[in-house]
């Protein structure tokens, strides 16, 4: 960074310029690094800095972030252009050799205390305009000391903190708290805010109208119900143990509902390909669309087809490139850094407008220490929440349970790694298993989960009207427990027919499970 705009020097000490040069840098190049920064932290302005080369960067980088995601030589060069003014200054501050060096040299998960550096430092120096004294030595309990030595060792709230009763006239926002604080009264418009469904979740009772008869494609009308749908700036996590069908009941129940109710929705996923959910979505529009049956996920992955698959496939290729491709993002990532996940989703929610988010598998970055992995995915869940809260926009994450648990008949967080810590960041728990139909659907058996449905009487209440289910039959039935909901009663049981081969799900009604485990 080059020397301070004029009169900077003239107005502040040399004690509150030390070190600036450093920090408007830090700042600065954190942006160019990742320009979605300056969307992400848009109270931060050309008026924050006071050298000539901050200024310069930071209003050029903020211009570029309009067009491009990535400032790269090429990106560089031609936004700069024939622009000879642009063109000089850029070249002599040493052209994008500089800029590359000194972006390398900069961590980006360390932008929130560059920022909060900034900050600090721009209080010290309205407090100096207001005539703090920050350089003669005070007294604090019963010993001299500097108090620009002491602040400059705090972030910028603390230092507001320190200052609290003689700062009020300083408006420098910080970030740090993320607080909001307003009166407990009741607005006029209070109603109509209700009445507008502001509360109410994204339903996932139905994923849309198939194209070829217009019915309706059925998602989760139960489920949906109880949890009010996708809750919006809240955690809602599907755990279930390996072979349930967590990844693909989250696909068909979840996803495919969300983009029908016009929302734009990003999967980002560390274990499966992105063939797979290729698969998964040409299924969902084969089977819901056009109630064609003849193609399997076996059979599709086998590439082995007829003519007249041939011809269906194109069919769902053209409606999914129509209707899902501009509200679907696939994000493959190889490895568990939730930092870096969430640094995407944020990045996508900002420039690309999307809205809801499926992290597909939410596992501990290293699993190697067991005490270590559990503290990492109760810092890496409330990580998940605060974005989702932040920006109130959903975030569904999947969790494998573990497997000496599978005996376990009714399903509770505690099936979960740090279950009571992942718990409490979470608006809603769905956990999820195979039903054993030989015992639970045996009426004569004491595992039996005795299925029932919910009906009106003609006094208008609600009556359990029980059914039976032929376990003989083939078909694969899964049980989805919710653990925990923030809208209605918890601990109650779903009862799913599972038809695998093609993604569907039925939802059949809802079931008692065994409180007794089965035996192991």
């Amino acid at each position: 960074m080059s020397a301070f705009i004029t009169g900077v020097t003239e107005k502040y000490p040399k004690e509150l310029l030390e070190g600036r040069l450093g920090v408007e840098g830090n700042c600065v190049f954190s942006f160019w690094k990742d320009p979605n920064l300056y969307q992400e932290y848009k109270e931060i302005t050309i008026n924050d800095f006071l050298t000539e080369d901050a200024r310069f960067y930071f209003s050029l980088g903020e211009q570029m972030s309009k067009l491009y995601k990535v400032f790269d030589e090429v990106s560089v060069i031609s936004y700069i252009g024939d622009n000879e003014t642009i063109l000089a200054g850029f070249n002599e501050r040493g052209g994008y050799d500089i800029v590359y060096n000194t972006m390398e040299m900069l961590n980006i998960n360390n932008v929130e205390q560059y920022i909060d550096v900034l900050n600090r430092e721009n209080i010290l120096l309205k407090l100096h305009e207001e005539g703090f004294n920050l350089l003669n030595k005070i007294i604090i309990n019963n010993k001299e000391i500097i108090p620009i030595k002491l602040l400059r060792r705090m972030s910028a709230a603390e230092t507001l903190q320190f200052f609290e009763s003689r700062i009020s006239n300083i408006g420098i926002r910080v970030r740090s708290n993320d607080m909001e604080i307003s009166d407990l009264d009741i607005e006029d418009n209070f109603i109509e805010k209700l009445e507008t469904g502001m509360l109410m979740g994204i339903p996932f009772d139905i994923g849309g109208k198939s194209q070829k008869d217009n019915s309706t494609i059925y998602a989760s009308p139960l489920l949906s119900n109880i949890s009010m749908g996708i809750n919006k700036g809240e955690l809602t996590l599907v755990g279930g143990f390996s072979g349930s069908g967590k990844t693909s009941l989250s696909f068909s129940n979840f996803v495919m509902p969300m983009v029908y109710r016009g929302e734009k929705v990003c999967i980002t996923a560390n274990e499966q390909r992105k063939i797979a959910w290729q698969i998964l979505i040409m299924i969902y529009t084969l089977v819901h669309h056009f109630k064609y049956y003849n193609l399997t996920r076996k059979k599709l992955k086998g590439g082995q087809f007829t003519d007249e698959d041939r011809r269906m496939i194109k069919l769902a290729k053209q409606f999914i490139n129509t209707h899902y491709k501009p509200n679907i993002k696939f994000v493959k990532t190889f490895d568990y850094n939730v930092r870096e996940i969430i640094r995407e989703q944020k990045r996508l929610h900002l420039n690309e407008g999307y809205s809801a988010f499926l992290y597909d598998t939410f596992k501990p970055e290293d699993a190697s220490d067991i005490g270590v992995a559990r503290g990492s995915m109760v810092e890496d869940s409330k990580a998940l929440f605060q974005f989702a809260s932040k920006y109130n926009v959903p975030q569904i994450i999947t969790a494998q349970l573990a497997t000496y648990l599978e005996k376990t008949s009714w399903l509770t967080s505690q099936v979960l790694a740090s279950s009571k810590q992942t718990k409490e960041v979470c608006s809603e728990i769905f956990l999820m298993r195979k039903c054993i139909k030989e015992i639970e659907l045996d009426p004569n058996n004491k595992y039996y989960i005795n299925p029932y449905r919910l009906k009106r009487d003609i006094n208008g209440k609600w009556r359990k009207e029980t059914f039976e289910i032929d376990h003989t039959l083939d078909g694969q039935y899964r049980i989805v427990f919710v653990d925990k909901t923030r809208n209605d009663e918890d601990s109650k049981a779903i009862l799913y027919k599972y038809d695998g081969h093609i993604n569907v799900w039925h939802e059949l009604g809802f079931c008692s499970p065994s409180r007794i485990d089965f035996l192991r």
